[in-house]
């Protein structure tokens, strides 16, 4: 499985995630975009292995960007981690239909276990 994490703003939830992503199971590869325009590239040319799209939004504007590409987005496996708990922030996520949200001042552990999950099997 591959994990395909989009982030503008590397900053301490990002690495934070990072980390923990390579460390808490085995992963074909992780891949890190911090460019929309690479991370549409990717999306628009998707891996043959199964993955997992991880977005961390560094602020709610950013989930706007989010949205006018989630034609690309739409049947992915995609984890929302968002920058507030604001309802603005809220109602424009569930718009994406994550298939899990959590925020980036979580510890993320509980996003290991949803990775681990979506690596599964998955129904056809």
């Amino acid at each position: 499985m591959i994990v395909i994490l989009y982030t503008s703003h590397w900053e301490e939830p990002a690495e934070r995630l990072q980390r923990l992503i390579q460390s808490s199971f085995p992963v074909e590869g992780i891949e890190i975009y911090r460019t929309l325009g690479s991370f549409l590239h990717r999306l628009q040319n998707p891996p043959d292995l199964p993955f997992v799209v991880v977005l961390l939004a560094g602020e709610p504007n950013e989930l706007f960007d989010f949205r006018s590409i989630d034609h690309l987005l739409g049947g992915t496996r995609l984890i929302l981690v968002l920058p507030d708990q604001a309802e603005e922030t809220l109602r424009t996520a569930h718009r994406l239909r994550p298939r899990y949200l959590t925020y980036a001042d979580s510890d993320f552990s509980d996003l290991a276990q949803v990775i681990k999950k979506m690596a599964g099997p998955q129904p056809g």
